[in-house]
Parts: C-alpha cells; structure tokens; sequence
C-alpha cells in the first residue's frame, strides 16, 4: 500500500497500524544496544496510549497487516489502553494465529497510564497516537508515570498539525529532557482533517 498517495482507503484506516510499524522498526534498529532485548523472534510488546473507541479500537484488526512487514517469527502483543473505553471493553482479549509460531494478541485496558504501574510492565514500544498531549491535562500524570517505570523502549507521539507536535515535545523534554528525539514528518500520517472544537484546551485546526 502506498501510504503517500493520500488516496483510497487504505490509507485512512492503516495509519494507526504503520505508524506502530515505524515505531517498531526503530526498536529493532536500536536493539543492539545493551538496555534492549532483540526482538528478531519471539514477542514485541506493544501499548497504544489513549486509544479511541472510532479508530484504533474500531479497526484492530488492521493491525494484522504489521505481519506482512515485520520478521515472519515475531509475535505481537498489543495493549489497547484508553480511560474512554466502555466499561465493557475493559479485560478483553483477542488472539489470532497465523501459525505455529505467530499470533496477535490484542487487550483492552480501560485506564489512564497513570493508574497502573504495571500496564507498562514488559512494554518495548509505546504509542500515543493523534495524543493532544499538551491539550489534555491528564496526559501529565501518565508522562510521569512512564518516566518513574523506567520505560526504556520506544516512545512515538503523533499528533494532527505540526503547531501541537512542537508542544507536545516540549511537554516531552519537561518529563525526559534530552532523550526526546526531534519532530519529524509521520510518513504514514491519515491524509484527511478531523476537527475536534471542544473538549481540549488547543485551539481548532
């Protein structure tokens, strides 16, 4: 699929799941150094922060496409994780097995990462996608509680306009300082618009 067209389908409801691809494929590189376990075979941990119920709960199972481009060993465990899921998502568990040795394992969380020290447990790769981290005040807490778990894996941030991802790198470097890396454009970023008026403290776009 080509992602840069900005045309058809596919690209509208994959950007979720290549923009973790991306951030999977920078752990891999980064794997070699001593404080990260390779991740050739076995299981990549991954958790989606502040996930929405319309677009990467919706369409999980997009992230099946993650096994065409990475490692044919590699298993995948992925935690939805998002305090606006519905009480009745919260502990669901979905598991596909492509063969003998790949699967996809999907959870739901309903909290904040914040809440639970332990949802980070195990994490290599975490993505907030679409965050608003400078626009919801919540997200504070959670920066804060990755920093104090000693996450040492990937952290992507994605945001829709470049004006909130220069804020949300500032709230970064506020938490980790200078191991926050710079802004750059998301080449699987979504090619259309979704406004959100209200509800945050950003101005509309």
């Amino acid at each position: 699929v080509d992602m840069r067209s900005g045309s058809g389908y596919f690209p509208l409801v994959l950007d979720s799941a290549m923009s973790v691809y991306a951030a999977v494929a920078r752990y891999c590189r980064l794997a070699s150094s001593p404080r990260l376990a390779p991740v050739n075979t076995g299981t990549i941990n991954i958790t989606l922060l502040g996930v929405e119920v319309g677009h990467e709960v919706r369409y999980w199972p997009t992230f099946l496409e993650l096994f065409n481009v990475l490692p044919d060993t590699m298993t995948i465990r992925l935690v939805m994780v998002g305090p606006e899921l519905p009480s009745g998502m919260g502990g669901l568990r979905h598991t596909i097995h492509l063969s003998n040795e790949r699967e996809l394992i999907v959870e739901m969380r309903q909290e904040s990462c914040g809440d639970d020290m332990e949802l980070l447990a195990g994490s290599q790769v975490l993505c907030a996608l679409n965050a608003g981290l400078p626009a919801y005040h919540a997200w504070e807490k959670g920066l804060r509680a990755i920093k104090k778990s000693g996450f040492a894996g990937v952290f992507l941030v994605t945001d829709l306009v470049e004006e909130a991802l220069f804020l949300s790198r500032q709230a970064l470097v506020r938490v980790f300082g200078d191991t926050v890396g710079k802004v750059n454009i998301n080449g699987f970023r979504r090619p259309d618009a979704r406004v959100r008026p209200d509800g945050h403290a950003m101005p509309s776009c």
